[in-house]
């Protein structure tokens, strides 16, 4: 998917990397490891009792949100020191690139 997109959209860019399969490749795991490590957090404790396909729903959810926060961002940008969301600073919705509020 970002393959293709930087091919078409960004073919300056594009390039510019010099071993694009191991560039995605690579990108395509940390993104990976990202969702992994946020969709335990977004998916919270359930209430007690909770019924099995409810327990199911919540953890998807809360996969398909860690998963939107992590493509959101976006990748690494030049100069960014490996942090997603371009300049590495707060984005114009004033969100980080997790998608939470930046404080100040």
């Amino acid at each position: 998917m970002a393959h293709e997109h930087w091919m078409r959209r960004l073919p300056r860019r594009y390039q510019t990397i010099p071993d694009p399969a191991s560039f995605f490749s690579t990108l395509g795991e940390e993104a990976a490891a990202e969702i992994a490590q946020l969709w335990p957090e977004l998916s919270g404790q359930g209430p007690p009792g909770e019924e099995y396909l409810a327990r199911v729903g919540r953890f998807n959810m809360a996969k398909m949100q860690a998963e939107g926060r992590v493509l959101a961002a976006g990748p690494p940008g030049p100069g960014t020191g490996g942090r997603r969301g371009g300049d590495g600073g707060p984005r114009a919705d004033g969100l980080d690139g997790r998608g939470e509020r930046c404080r100040s």
